[in-house]
């Protein structure tokens, strides 16, 4: 038996002045950074592994991650697809028995997100995890969602490596998990059919027939194919508040103590803000 603690960084779409890169529902969060400790059955760390991956669907880094993280799109250049660092990561593993370890319950379901846009084999990659968030927070009686540097301070860890980076995070997460009371910890199995069905309904969540119809009575003329695409273009970014005013302010937000990856209004997943 063996514990794989990771943690991934995560690039996204963002309305950049002079061009847009657009959300895609089916990968919201592309993985552009692993970061892996392994642990053996009595905890101990006998490994490490990390690789950053060059971005497929959005190849221009988004500036708060950049900021946050220190990954530019120069550091990304030479990194291989996700294809091929899922592959290395998976051969890194072995085959053995594993369970992964993760903050939270998103990075397992991004990573399964990715695993299906790029079509990879999911069978390769176990489905069973551990939510080290969840043990942390119920030793420190923590209400809500810990971050993982205030979870970190409060187990007493040694806090002088940077946060936001993948290989970095993950010894984090292994060395609270280590030790952290782990009396009665659950094991998880990750739901596809669940996951699937939550992917689908971002996909279908737009009701395109009334939408037309509310414009045809607004501007009281039949559309055109090429309108119904820019409507349906300007509704989408409209739902993630890509015009926000504060949106243009997100590069330059200094507190980043708690904020991982980006805003529920970047189209992250709902569950577990805390995730840092």
């Amino acid at each position: 038996m063996q514990y794989i603690v990771v943690d991934f960084e995560f690039n996204q779409a963002f309305a950049f002045p002079e061009r847009n890169s657009e959300p895609e529902p089916r990968c919201p969060a592309e993985v552009i950074q692993i970061g892996a400790v392994r642990l053996d059955e009595n905890f101990n760390e006998t490994d490490s592994f990390s690789m950053y991956v060059k971005p497929q669907i959005y190849r221009r880094m988004h500036p708060f991650i950049t900021k946050i993280t220190g990954i530019t799109s120069a550091k990304l250049q030479g990194a291989p697809g996700f294809a091929a660092a899922y592959a290395a990561f998976v051969k890194w593993i072995g085959e053995g028995k594993s369970i992964l370890c993760t903050w939270g319950n998103d990075d397992v379901k991004e990573l399964y997100r990715n695993m299906t846009y790029f079509r990879v084999n999911h069978k390769l990659m176990t489905r069973k995890y551990i939510n080290a968030q969840q043990i942390a927070g119920a030793q420190l009686k923590f209400t809500g969602s810990i971050g993982l540097r205030k979870a970190a301070e409060q187990f007493g860890l040694d806090c002088s490596e940077m946060f936001h980076d993948a290989q970095n995070d993950a010894r984090y997460t292994a060395n609270i998990f280590r030790a952290a009371d782990r009396t009665g910890m659950q094991v998880q199995t990750l739901n596809l059919a669940q996951l699937h069905q939550t992917t689908q309904a971002r996909v279908e969540s737009i009701n395109a027939k009334p939408l037309f119809a509310f414009a045809e009575r607004r501007f009281k003329h039949k559309l055109s194919a090429r309108d119904m695409d820019t409507i349906l273009a300007i509704y989408a970014a409209g739902r993630i508040g890509r015009f926000d005013r504060r949106r243009a302010e997100t590069a330059g937000v200094d507190d980043t103590d708690g904020m991982d990856n980006l805003p529920e209004e970047d189209n992250l997943p709902e569950e577990d803000n805390g995730r840092t």
